[in-house]
């Protein structure tokens, strides 16, 4: 295999890796909008889910999150857990919380500022 090659296959894995995890972002960021989070606590929790949970996680979280059904962007995050732990597995459910911990606490950084 040339030097080129080689570098295209790396660029490759590099862009494809990127792309799942814009996918598994926007997957998450639908679930957390039907669970009734607000933008940006959506959108922060999708960043953080996209990259520390597995596809299988994500999938029953997702689902989790189908059976609230819940669009009024007004469900503080504590609540969105409480809605969800019955419905996840204990792995999912630890990693949501502190997602949902680190996301409280980012806002609460910025509010202070």
């Amino acid at each position: 295999m040339t030097k080129f090659q080689l570098l295209v296959l790396v660029a490759a894995g590099l862009a494809s890796t990127g792309c799942v995890r814009a996918i598994k972002q926007g997957e998450v960021m639908g679930a957390m909008r039907d669970l009734g989070l607000s933008e940006p606590d959506a959108h922060c929790v999708a960043s953080r889910a996209a990259r520390q949970l597995s596809v299988r996680q994500l999938r029953s979280l997702q689902a989790a999150a189908h059976s609230v059904g819940d669009r009024s962007g007004e469900t503080p995050l504590a609540l969105a857990i409480l809605r969800v732990r019955d419905k996840v597995d204990a792995d999912t459910l630890g990693t949501s919380v502190r997602i949902a911990a680190e996301c409280v606490a980012e806002r609460a950084s910025r509010v202070s500022q």
